[in-house]
């Protein structure tokens, strides 16, 4: 199954939070090899949903909506 970059962006975010639900989304834009003007876009529509909320100084927080649609995305990654 093909993931949108805002989906691998949301992936990819809630692995960097690990247990935490806080992550610096360029780091996260940059191992996905995005711009940070990708990076900005996925932040700005996944923000959007109310999956990830945006904090001070480059950092998000991955919401729990934001976590459950990442585990299931996750899955399906595995599974394609």
């Amino acid at each position: 199954m093909g993931l949108s970059a805002s989906q691998r962006f949301l992936v990819e975010g809630n692995r960097a939070a690990g247990a935490g639900d806080c992550f610096r989304w360029r780091g996260v834009g940059d191992t996905l090899g995005y711009s940070h003007a990708q990076s900005g876009e996925a932040v700005q529509s996944l923000g959007e949903r109310r999956l990830l909320v945006v904090l001070a100084d480059g950092e998000v927080r991955i919401s729990p909506a934001g976590r459950q649609l990442a585990e299931k995305l996750e899955v399906k990654l595995g599974a394609g």
